[in-house]
């Protein structure tokens, strides 16, 4: 026998009264309970006799218009989550209005389980007792489709917070100070999504212009060869001089352009010599170069220009991409042809909103170090020890070794095994490395 406070709204059928809405109240911690009504009342314990209560949230349907009022109750049958199988949908549809109902999301009727539970007693007149059946409350509420658009394409699945929502509520809410204070650091820091896709979407835009307009002034000035990353070459010649020319690097005007500010090299002493050497004034291969310089005038005036111009293309190969477009990058002795010769040789111009910047990417870099060792090759007759040059570029041996064959060179080293030096030297007809091919696995 069950005792309880029992409140109920009895109709008459033909063979028993049916009590709906009986509240059965279970107090923790007491063995005993108020006794207003005693009967036999047997528990139905299967699941399947749960049955559906409805409470409208606008009062009580009139008993005239319960014969117009079609139920419904939808449940899932395809899924394999158990919390999503228990999940029902109770539908209330009349003339005027439809009334929807879940025991899920946030319409669902709250009531502590720990403190009330809901039963519907069916009384038999006949065998004197009372049969419980256990019972969902849905809390029906007048259905908007506007409203509940995005509840009706998404059944069942309600907002959740993503675990670090939760932490982070966590940490506001009861962290130490110094968590609190990342936390906000953090919230301050966050970028939003669609923010960054439109930042990243202007960026690639933007540098897929750069690159066609890079395109469209190389195909503008017509000389394909002119982007290689070595100087014009001879496959046909016969003779190392003939395979690179020095007019290839620097024309007839450059050398006259050259001719002022070369006399420095021309008329220099071995006293001065020394001295820049001490001051490191000029890289350490045309210091060494000044000292064996040619008595013919005319050769002693080319090889002043050749070293002068090799000069301004070490200085500029070491400088940073910060200050390629500085006007005091280049000495104040490099005539503004020159200096415009090799901006537009071993740089690239792109647009940037208002302004031009220029940009020296790694093949326009390692294009600088083969013109560096072409001149260098045919001032010093197509054999080379290019073990200053190497100090002066600060590269290691092997890239100084790729530059080299990549010109068509053959290094060799010194029998001595004490000795790191080696030797580069060109042979004709030319022949290039090719292209390793990765095999794969």
């Amino acid at each position: 026998r069950v005792h309880g406070e029992c409140e109920y709204y009895a109709t008459q059928t033909k063979t028993c009264d049916i009590f709906c809405g009986i509240f059965i109240r279970f107090f923790a911690g007491t063995s005993s309970f108020k006794l207003t009504m005693t009967t036999l009342i047997e528990v139905s314990k299967e699941k399947r006799h749960i049955l559906p209560l409805e409470k409208f949230v606008n009062g009580r349907v009139d008993q005239s218009q319960t014969k117009e009022l079609t139920c419904k109750l939808l449940g899932r049958t395809e899924t394999t989550k158990l919390q999503e199988k228990n999940q029902r949908i109770m539908v209330a549809e009349s003339p005027h209005m439809t009334y929807v109902g879940k025991n899920f999301g946030q319409t669902k009727l709250q009531h502590s389980q720990n403190l009330m539970k809901h039963y519907v007693g069916v009384y038999d007149k006949k065998r004197g007792k009372m049969k419980v059946y256990d019972t969902e409350m849905f809390n029906m509420l007048p259905h908007i489709p506007a409203e509940d658009k995005d509840e009706t394409d998404n059944p069942g699945k309600t907002p959740e917070k993503t675990f670090k929502e939760k932490s982070d509520m966590l940490t506001s809410a009861f962290g130490s100070s110094r968590r609190k204070r990342a936390l906000d650091t953090k919230k301050r820091q966050a970028v939003d999504e669609r923010e960054l896709e439109g930042i990243m979407k202007a960026t690639m835009e933007r540098g897929v212009a750069d690159v066609q307009q890079y395109q469209t002034k190389r195909d503008e000035r017509g000389d394909a060869g002119e982007m290689s990353t070595i100087p014009p070459y001879n496959m046909l010649a016969s003779t190392p001089d003939e395979a690179y020319s020095i007019s290839d690097i620097l024309s007839d005007s450059d050398m006259n352009d050259l001719h002022n500010s070369a006399k420095v090299f021309y008329s220099s002493t071995h006293s001065q010599i020394l001295e820049w050497t001490k001051e490191e004034k000029f890289p350490s291969h045309v210091l060494n170069q000044l000292q064996i310089m040619p008595i013919s005038d005319e050769a002693r005036w080319q090889r002043a220009k050749c070293l002068l111009y090799m000069t301004y293309l070490i200085q500029f190969y070491r400088l940073s991409h910060k200050d390629l477009g500085k006007y005091s990058a280049m000495p104040e002795t490099c005539p503004m042809s020159i200096r415009k010769k090799i901006l537009n040789n071993f740089t690239i111009t792109v647009e940037q909103g208002d302004r031009t910047k220029r940009l020296r990417p790694d093949r326009m870099k390692d294009r600088l170090a083969s013109y560096i060792l072409t001149l260098a090759l045919i001032i010093d007759d197509f054999i080379l020890t290019p073990m200053d040059l190497q100090k002066d570029l600060k590269q290691g041996k092997n890239k100084m070794v790729q530059y080299l064959r990549g010109l068509g060179c053959m290094t060799t080293y010194a029998k001595d095994s004490s000795s790191f030096d080696y030797t580069a030297t060109l042979k004709v007809p030319l022949t290039f490395p090719k292209a390793r091919v990765k095999k794969s696995r």
